[in-house]
């Protein structure tokens, strides 16, 4: 006699109450999750998974202490950069924001996207990367951040990804 079990798909996220979660995880070079370690990058983020605002919730740890980090969506295959944060003595970044639609915030310098409304459905990714950009200063052609925070990065030029979402979220800003 032989039992198969075969366990819940991994894409898209499952949304419990309007609630979203997905797991931040680091990856290989072929975007397979790695194993968890005790002291790496890892973390997480709920969000809405409806409404007439994208609100989310991010935490990472495990991160250099005092680099700084660039927050990144992307929605449909578009890359958005909406927030800078410098992770603390302990190495956490953390962000809880509402967003009335999906835009670059200062980081994106002349990179910068289209403004992208919440009306329909989107499949949404979250993934860190670090800051590369001058130490206290903008992204070339920047605009204020959310907050009215100025883009400061680490001032290397290194805007490598750190962590990636573990799965695919769905947000439907119809309903």
């Amino acid at each position: 006699m032989y039992v198969l079990c075969i366990g819940p798909a991994r894409h898209p996220a499952v949304a419990d109450g309007g609630i979203g979660r997905v797991a931040l995880v680091q990856k290989d070079a072929s975007w397979r999750p790695l194993p968890v370690h005790p002291g790496a990058p890892a973390g997480g983020v709920w969000y809405s998974t409806r409404g007439q605002r994208f609100r989310f919730g991010l935490r990472a740890v495990g991160l250099q202490p005092g680099a700084h980090y660039v927050i990144e969506l992307n929605v449909d295959d578009t890359p958005f950069e909406v927030a800078d944060r410098p992770a603390t003595v302990r190495g956490e970044v953390t962000l809880d924001t509402a967003l009335t639609g999906f835009v670059d915030g200062a980081c994106a310098g002349s990179h910068r996207q289209a403004a992208q409304s919440l009306v329909g459905t989107h499949r949404v990714k979250f993934l860190l990367k670090r800051n590369g950009n001058p130490p206290g200063g903008r992204a070339p052609s920047a605009a204020t951040e959310i907050g009215g925070r100025p883009c400061a990065g680490n001032g290397d030029s290194d805007f490598s990804y750190v962590l990636f979402e573990e799965k695919l979220a769905i947000y439907d800003g119809d309903r």
